[in-house]
Parts: C-alpha cells; sequence; structure tokens
C-alpha cells in the first residue's frame, strides 16, 4: 500500500506527534508498505530526503520555535501543503492519507480526497480536541464546522487513549476508535544502572509548559527536601516557555543543588537518561498519551504520574507504575518516599512496567491497526 503522513511536525521539530509520525512511518516501511511523508520545513532543512526507506517532502512553513507552532504557523503550511500536495501525489502514487491532528493536516487530507478521491485517517492527538487545552475553546467553536466537515468525511478517526475519545465524541457527533500509541522496545530497554554517586535520580522529560505542571513539582521536591535525609537530585529535560521563570523559581526557595537542566537532548542520550535514572516524575494536569512514560517504562523505569485520562491508561496503579491525585499533595510525596525507600518494589514495578510495553505497545502492533482501519 502507498500511504502518505500528513502532520506539521516530524523530527527533529514538534513533540510527542512529531515522534510518533517517525516511529509509525518506520514500522509501515518494515510492514512491507511505501511510505511518504508531507511536513514543514525549518531553517535550512532538506526540501526532499529519504531516511529509513520513509520520503520526506517538506514544504515552506512559518515556524519561529523548533518545540511548538500556534495556529498562524499552521496556517502558512496547510497554504503550501495545498499548493504542493497534488505534486507528491502523482510522484508517489498515494493511495491513503493519514492526518497527524485535525487541523492543520485532516485540512489538507479533507481538499485531498475531495480532488482525488483518496480516503484518510485522522489521527487526534490532543490539542486538536476541544476542551483538552485549556485557552482554546473560542478558536474550538469558531473551528467547529471545519472540524466536523473534516472528521465526518474521514474513513476513520482515531484517539490515541480512551480518554481522547471520549472527549472528542461529547463535543463532536462522531465515532472515534482506540489506537494507543506505540513505542521501540528494542531501542528503548533497560541496562545495567552504573551509579556515579549515591544520589537517588528523579527525572521529568518534557516541554517546560504550563500543560507539565511543573512549578507544583518543583514545590513537592522542596517538600520532599525538607523531610527526608535521602540524597536526591531531580534531572529536567526540555525546554520551553516557562524554562527561565521556572529556573528561577527553583533557586528561589533553595533547589539550586536538587535540580539539573539539560535543555532538549537527542534521543540516545534520552535513552540513557532513562536507563540511569530511578523514577519518572509527569504531574501533567492533561496528556493525550504520554511517549515519555512510555519509553521510561520500555527501558524498566517506574512511574510517579498524575491521575488524569492517558496516565491511567497505561499507568496501572501499584503494578506497573504509580498514579496520584492532583489534588492530594500527601498522597504525591508518600509515593516519593516509597520509591525512594522501597528497592524491590521499585524494581517489580520497573520490571512489570517493561513487560506491559513489550507486550503490548510495540509499533508494529500499532502500524498494523491503523492499516485494518482503512
Amino acid at each position: 500500500m502507498r500511504i502518505l503522513i500528513v502532520n506539521h511536525e516530524f523530527p527533529p521539530i514538534g513533540g510527542g506527534a512529531s515522534s510518533a509520525c517517525w516511529y509509525l512511518s518506520s514500522a509501515l516501511v518494515k510492514l512491507g508498505h511505501d511510505v511518504s511523508v508531507l511536513t514543514s520545513s525549518f531553517k535550512d532543512f532538506s526540501k526532499y530526503e529519504v531516511k529509513n526507506g520513509v520520503s520526506i517532502y517538506r514544504v515552506s512553513a512559518i515556524r519561529k520555535a523548533i518545540d511548538s507552532s500556534n495556529i498562524f504557523e499552521m496556517a502558512t503550511f496547510i497554504f503550501s501543503s495545498l499548493f504542493g500536495i497534488n505534486n507528491i501525489i502523482k510522484e508517489t502514487g498515494a493511495q491513503k492519507i493519514i492526518a497527524f491532528f485535525t487541523i492543520p493536516a485532516g485540512v489538507v487530507s479533507f481538499y485531498t480526497y475531495k480532488k482525488n478521491k483518496i480516503p484518510y485517517l485522522v489521527l487526534l492527538r490532543g490539542g486538536d480536541v476541544p476542551g483538552l487545552v485549556p485557552g482554546l475553546d473560542i478558536i474550538h467553536k469558531i473551528l467547529t464546522p471545519i472540524r466536523r466537515k473534516i472528521l465526518t468525511s474521514a474513513r476513520n478517526v482515531v484517539a490515541n487513549s480512551v480518554g481522547l475519545q471520549k472527549l472528542s465524541e461529547k463535543h463532536d457527533p462522531i465515532r472515534v476508535n482506540v489506537v494507543t500509541n506505540g513505542v521501540d522496545t528494542r531501542f528503548f530497554c533497560p541496562t545495567k544502572k552504573i551509579k556515579q554517586n549515591n544520589n537517588f535520580r528523579f527525572l521529568f522529560v518534557g516541554r517546560l509548559h504550563s500543560q507539565k505542571n511543573l512549578f507544583f513539582l518543583l514545590d513537592q521536591i522542596y517538600n520532599f527536601k525538607k523531610n527526608t535525609k535521602a540524597k536526591f537530585i531531580l534531572d529536567i529535560v526540555g525546554d520551553g516557555p516557562q524554562k527561565v521563570d521556572l529556573k528561577k523559581y527553583s533557586e528561589n526557595i533553595g533547589l539550586r543543588n536538587a535540580v539539573k537542566w539539560f535543555g532538549w537532548v537527542n534521543k540516545n542520550e534520552l535513552k540513557k537518561l532513562y536507563q540511569s535514572s530511578d523514577c519518572l516524575l509527569n504531574v501533567s494536569l492533561y496528556e493525550g498519551m504520554s511517549n515519555v512514560i512510555l519509553e521510561s517504562m520500555a527501558c524498566g523505569l517506574p512511574v510517579i504520574a498524575s491521575d488524569i485520562p492517558g496516565n491511567n491508561e497505561v499507568v496501572r496503579n501499584g503494578n506497573t507504575g504509580f498514579l496520584f491525585d492532583l489534588n492530594n499533595s500527601a498522597g504525591f510525596q508518600t509515593l516519593l518516599n516509597v520509591v525512594v525507600k522501597e528497592r524491590e518494589k521499585r524494581l517489580r514495578i520497573g520490571k512489570n512496567a517493561r513487560k506491559l510495553m513489550v507486550e503490548k505497545f510495540s509499533w508494529k502492533k500499532v502500524a498494523n491497526s491503523y492499516i485494518k482501519l482503512f
């Protein structure tokens, strides 16, 4: 099957959906499909290249930040794609389209369906679903007629979590299927931890954005530091709009030596951080389904995560990780103590997490699920 994937973000730009796009396209190639990707250009990126058998077409689009884009920047991707997609369709002979996000990729896919009768899937990723991201309500309301036209014309609509499925169906009367994210369990895998010192290592990975609730996390780490004799450090990997304020706040409350800031790292460095850490912390206010949680669990790392849709569909409390109520700071403190003090329990949960990723979350399984939905 000749498949065109449309996503305004593709590595090295973008976040979780960008990584998912790469892994999905690679998995589809391994299954014997001919896969192309239509995405945004950025700085001096090549307009066309082939990686791991995936043909990548980049169209001009305005974009200031490597890790995020706004509605205007997405609009420039739509316009450039509409001018270029017919030539790409002719060149690739695409028979099916997979659109990451209802907008902007869904707009391009809907146009191609109307012009060339090529069926498409829409993959809901979070921000394109009304009600998930605070502050986008007005934009979603304005775009409702366009969004619903795109969704009703799709061969199938797919969410990466049950929580996202329910939210979408609540706002738009269109049936949504669920196919979770996958994880590369061959790459993200456990290794024997080599300790540089006796410090227990907590890890956070993600965009430094209000969604990730990092001021709450820093407050909790400060409280934990006051009440424990254990030596620990929190490694924060990522970048984003709150970086300067977070670093200043961390120093002001006395965490200068308890927090290490990495910025963005490449996949090999990230894997090493997963493998050398003792526990991943995710205190997000909302998620679709976190690639970071899947990757860390594949590395055998126990997770403490907020009990929200997406997180609670992969973290099985007390079995493959721990869940806590965002309104219960004391409960979060208890879990920090558990993972630090109860080594055997921590290791057992890490092994369970790894087992679950291998058995249920392979990209091969995910890719096959999308093919069936056509």
